[in-house]
Parts: C-alpha cells; sequence; structure tokens
C-alpha cells in the first residue's frame, strides 16, 4: 500500500502541542490491512532522534485511531518537533503529521475537541485573551397573602435560578488555512473542552475574526455550557 493514506483530519500538517495535552490521528479500518501500530518520531534540540511505537492498534466503530502524546522518555524542552504515523511491519502506512512543541507559558489555555467533517477528532488550544460574563435567569411566582398581612410577608418569590457562563476565548494569529480547519467548530454536532481529564459539553454561540495583517488572522469564539446550572431552588 502506498504511504499517502490519509489522516480523517483537516487540520494543518504543521500543529503546536503542548506537554500535557493530547491529540489523535484516526484513519478508516478498510484503509490498512495488518497490524498496525503508530510511531512518534521526536527530533530533540541537538538535532538527534528517537522511535516511540505503540502497541497493535485495535479498530474502533470502523475507526483505527492512534494516541499521540509526549514520550515519557523526552524531556519537554529539549524536543522540537514530533512526527506520527501508521505503520506495518516496516512500511509507512499514512501520511505524516507533526507537532511542534510549543514553550511559550499561557495563563488561561483552553484546549477544545470536536467531532470534525471527516469523522475523525480534532483539537486546537486557545491561548489569547479570555472574558467571562455570568448570566441569571429567575422564575418567579405571586402567592396571594390573606389580609391583614405584615411588611415581611412576600407577595412575589423566587422559584429557581439559574446561571449560566459566556465565555469568549482567543486563538493565537494563525494562517488564514489555520483558521478555515478551526471554522469547523462551528458546524460540528459535538464540541467540548477539556479540562481535568473531563470533556465538558459546549455550545458555540457566535465567532468574530480579527485581522492583524492580510496572512494572520485571531478568531475569538464565545461558548457557553451545555448544561444549565440550577442555582437555587425556592
Amino acid at each position: 500500500m502506498a504511504a499517502t493514506t490519509r489522516f480523517l483530519t483537516n487540520a494543518p500538517t504543521n500543529q503546536k502541542i503542548r506537554s500535557d495535552e493530547y491529540a489523535e490521528l484516526s484513519v478508516l479500518t478498510y484503509a490498512l490491512a495488518g497490524s498496525p501500530f503508530g510511531r512518534i518520531t521526536s527530533t530533540r534540540v541537538n538535532g538527534s532522534t528517537q522511535n516511540y511505537d505503540t502497541g497493535v492498534l485495535t479498530p474502533v466503530k470502523n475507526r483505527i485511531t492512534m494516541p499521540v502524546i509526549f514520550p515519557s522518555g523526552e524531556t519537554f524542552s529539549n524536543v522540537v518537533k514530533l512526527a506520527c504515523s501508521i505503520l506495518i511491519g516496516t512500511g509507512i502506512q499514512t501520511e505524516g503529521r507533526y507537532f511542534f512543541t510549543d514553550q511559550t507559558t499561557k495563563k488561561n489555555p483552553v484546549r477544545m475537541g470536536w467531532l470534525n467533517l471527516l469523522g475523525g477528532i480534532d483539537r486546537y488550544t486557545f491561548t489569547g485573551n479570555q472574558h467571562k460574563q455570568i448570566n441569571t435567569e429567575r422564575d418567579t411566582f405571586t402567592k396571594e397573602l390573606d389580609f391583614p398581612y405584615s411588611r415581611e410577608d412576600r407577595g412575589e418569590s423566587v422559584l429557581r435560578t439559574v446561571s449560566s457562563s459566556e465565555i469568549t476565548v482567543f486563538s493565537d494569529f494563525e494562517p488564514e488555512s489555520t483558521l478555515y480547519w478551526l471554522a469547523e467548530i462551528l458546524t460540528s454536532p459535538e464540541v467540548w473542552i477539556e479540562e481535568g481529564g473531563y470533556h465538558i459539553p459546549i455550545v458555540i454561540t457566535s465567532k468574530t475574526l480579527v485581522y492583524q495583517d492580510p496572512r494572520l488572522v485571531q478568531m475569538q469564539l464565545k461558548y457557553k455550557m451545555s448544561n444549565e446550572r440550577i442555582s437555587q431552588n425556592g
């Protein structure tokens, strides 16, 4: 088989990855026959390389998925790039994908994942500014008061209070090709943020593009949690 099988993603061939981040690369099951395994080749600052192979990748729901994580045998600050592909035996079966280590310090990174147009899973970390707005809605009812009533008796009361947060995040300034890929978030039926090992479902409410120059664009996304929070019942 030619080593041109594409992964199920429209992401740029070169992406950034931080030390604690996880990614995945998938192909359709029928695209690979045999016992496929993943290979991550780390390139260090001094130019040396080291291969790290996964075990045999087991198909799940018509997908073969390769996990992309930073190798435990490496020091993050000493690595420049991770090259990822799937092999069978000694033969490379897929295109190569490259993850460059992001060594910069970010105050409020938001790791977002989504089901992409091809049926794979994509992820991106929004590392720009972050704003949070809390919206509160109250359901009230009016109770008839017997006469005479005191000033302390309550006529209109709160039945329940529901609060929701709308959060605004910003990407780095990226090439337009990267922003075309990120736009898939807007049409995805499943979007979430990854926080503390949990996938928290969210709903995208709006987006804005901010141009630094004709070649670099920043995406501004607003989202809210999929599940409303009932703060208090009356």
